[in-house]
């Protein structure tokens, strides 16, 4: 399975842009244990089905969908963003807008 990544800055936030099975995923690019930028080089995954990307510094995995932790810590939570266009696509010109809506993974 082929993963596409991507970064690009929005509003002075970082935002990393992922391709996962046929869907793009934009989440924040900063980790919330150490506050790095190095979300957009961790791993990705699903895990039942729900796709996460992993921190590539110390493995914390978060939602793809929601952008909480997947171990339930709440002040890991990863700011979510939307994609406008069609998310489905293999097109990489979206354009994201934070996304509060949460939920769990």
């Amino acid at each position: 399975m082929a993963v596409i990544r991507d970064e690009l800055s929005l509003a002075r936030a970082q935002v990393g842009n992922f391709h996962h099975r046929s869907r793009w995923y934009a989440v924040e690019n900063s980790c919330p244990h150490k506050g790095q930028q190095v979300l957009s080089q961790g791993l990705t995954g699903e895990d039942r089905g729900r796709p996460k990307i992993a921190c590539p510094l110390h493995k914390n995995s978060f939602s793809l969908r929601t952008g909480n932790h997947w171990g339930g810590n709440k002040e890991w939570q990863l700011i979510k963003y939307a994609l406008a266009g069609d998310h489905r696509s293999h097109d990489q010109n979206h354009v994201a807008r934070r996304d509060d809506a949460g939920g769990f993974p």
